[in-house]
């Protein structure tokens, strides 16, 4: 038992023949001096270091680590860094660490995610909402301009029909003074209308039957029925 313990404190020992020393300080946030952190080194074994007074120190042989530090107030994990270094050969290696807040996950059973799930269902929801009374805002407006549009048309036309109407009713009575005949070039002259409003005047009359247009020469000729 004896022989096997020697020889495991040889081969542990053997390890750090060549070993160099990794050092440093640890500082918080604010750059000021962490006492009572905790170092880690994934040597084989690990080594571990309470750095009471915020130094620390590791002996380890050649090859590649990660070395870790962290504070703990009480047994929550406050704050904590880590960084990868290289030992090609003996020597003194510095590193030192400035920790940095933990922000902890919070975990999270099934009621909570029941919940997440319900508010972002809501707030899809929510957003739907608003698309929908967009499009319906944006819907009402329009039926509301084409049925103001369409108003103004009806009312325009009503004014126009009315308009025509007196002015109807003095061409029918202009032509009557005529004896009930007079030429189209005559009905121009009395009214300061232009030509296409004459014409479409007649062609009202036409259709209402109240006169009769003959073709004459290059002119035309009214009769009143």
């Amino acid at each position: 038992m004896r022989v096997f313990l020697a020889v495991l404190l040889i081969v542990l020992l053997s390890s750090f023949v060549n070993a160099a020393t990794i050092h440093g300080k640890v500082y918080n946030f604010d750059l000021d001096i962490q006492k009572d952190s905790r170092v880690e080194i994934d040597t084989e074994p690990k080594q571990f270091f309470i750095a009471k007074d915020g130094s620390y120190s590791f002996d380890a042989p050649v090859g590649s680590y990660t070395i870790k530090a962290e504070y703990f107030s009480g047994n929550v994990l406050v704050s904590s860094a880590s960084e990868k270094l290289t030992v090609k050969e003996e020597g003194d290696y510095v590193l030192d660490f400035i920790l940095f807040p933990v922000i902890e996950e919070l975990a999270m059973n099934e009621s909570d995610i029941d919940f997440r799930q319900s508010y972002f269902e809501e707030k899809k929801d929510y957003r739907a909402l608003i698309v929908v009374s967009i499009a319906l805002i944006f819907i009402i407006f329009l039926a509301f301009y084409f049925f103001m549009r369409k108003k103004k048309a009806k009312e325009k036309s009503k004014e126009e029909k009315e308009e025509l109407g007196d002015e109807l009713n003095k061409l029918i009575n202009f032509i009557k003074k005529k004896d009930g005949r007079v030429t189209q070039l005559d009905i121009r002259k009395e009214f300061p209308s232009s030509e296409a409003k004459i014409s479409l005047m007649i062609s009202e009359l036409e259709d209402r039957g109240v006169v009769k247009k003959i073709k004459k020469g290059r002119g035309n000729i009214i009769i009143l029925k």
